[in-house]
């Protein structure tokens, strides 16, 4: 019985310091990706490029819109790579 909980601790301890570890990283550590589905100079891209700039004040981030236009404004994640690698 003793064996088990001495292992239980040990788990404990490094779930915690794994966990520790990822706390401490901040997120995001890249700019954030604000993909949209309709070409540039739309409504969609005049909101998309308002609620970026919001976004980014309250992040401390910054915020970058990317017009990907497709076919009737479906965007196909697994074609494009910027999409794929993110």
């Amino acid at each position: 019985m003793q064996s088990q909980e001495l292992t239980l601790f040990t788990l404990a301890l490094a779930a915690l310091g794994i966990a520790w570890s990822v706390a401490a990283q901040p997120y995001p550590a890249r700019p954030i990706r604000l993909v949209v589905s309709q070409s540039t100079g739309g409504n969609a891209d005049f909101v998309a490029r308002a609620y970026s700039q919001r976004l980014a004040e309250r992040f401390g981030q910054q915020i970058v819109v990317d017009n990907r236009p497709g076919g009737a404004g479906i965007t196909v994640p697994w074609g494009s790579d910027p999409i794929k690698n993110t």
